[in-house]
């Protein structure tokens, strides 16, 4: 793992076809690629069947991948996950991930109360969860595949059903030099509030929105140019994936998310290479 930003662009997942599981006729697999996250998500409604919450991504070629997004979920603290990855029509898959915690440990246990439920996993607890979108991020050695089987194993979910908003896969991109330090995060505000005659406010509370604000400053021209091309092929409406620090445990579910570009990248020419400055603004419904 690095602490080096890693940018994807190219969904794979958007030009695939989805199978297996058990999964809503009105919410089913094909809104893994429909960016209505909270509205249209896939919906497996029975969580306590293994089987019924597994479904295969089918791509129309082999491709090359290293990370897989499932963003805007409802999966539980708790929730586990794996990967298969499968040569074209074959039965077993060659290699695959171990099963991983959807959520996975944030905090060393003695940075938390004694008293806190979570001391001894130091994992998110649910309040945490809700605080931002349950996005749940794999990464794995750089592979080739047909076919990849997602496993979410969520049985003891206190609903009984999961939604799953988004899907990407996709192969990283990384550059030889890393983004400045002089980066942004922020979440805005999304909240309404209004006034009553007498004076006390009235909040409509709606979620936080996250932006991320970065500049890479040491880019050859061909790195500059795949930002370039990338907000070509995107405009600001297809999806982005950009991960500032992978290595960063604590922070990686804080500040990965599923976005889109606010405006498209540029390339400016330095003396001895590239910038390009970019920006993503998390999707949210």
């Amino acid at each position: 793992m690095s602490y080096i930003g890693k940018f994807a662009g190219t969904n794979q997942a958007a030009g695939a076809s989805f199978e297996g599981g058990a999964w809503a006729e009105a919410l089913p697999l094909e809104n893994l690629v429909d960016t209505r996250v909270v509205s249209h998500p896939a919906r497996c409604e029975d969580a306590t069947d293994l089987e019924a919450s597994q479904f295969d991504i089918v791509l129309p070629r082999r491709r090359k991948i290293s990370l897989l997004a499932l963003t805007t979920t409802t999966l539980s603290a708790v929730a586990k996950i794996r990967l298969s990855f499968f040569d074209e029509d074959a039965a077993e898959p060659f290699d695959g991930t171990d099963w991983r915690d959807c959520f996975p440990r944030m905090w060393p246990s003695l940075d938390l109360d004694w008293e806190a439920e979570n001391f001894w996993t130091g994992r998110p607890n649910e309040r945490d969860l809700d605080a931002y979108s349950r996005n749940v991020l794999v990464e794995f050695p750089v592979t080739s595949c047909a076919r990849v089987r997602v496993e979410i194993d969520d049985v003891t979910h206190p609903r009984g059903h999961i939604d799953l908003g988004y899907l990407f896969l996709a192969s990283s991109f990384t550059p030889a030099f890393n983004f400045e330090w002089d980066s942004q995060f922020s979440i805005g505000a999304r909240t309404t509030t209004d006034l009553t005659p007498g004076g006390r406010p009235l909040h409509d509370r709606r979620k936080a929105q996250r932006q991320l604000r970065i500049a890479y400053e040491h880019l050859t021209k061909n790195e500059a140019m795949r930002f370039v091309d990338a907000g070509a092929r995107n405009d600001v409406v297809d999806p982005v994936l950009f991960i500032p620090a992978p290595a960063d445990t604590r922070n990686v579910f804080r500040e990965t998310f599923l976005a889109r570009f606010v405006e498209l990248p540029s390339r400016l020419s330095r003396v001895h290479g590239s910038a390009v400055p970019l920006t993503f603004r998390e999707i949210i419904a």
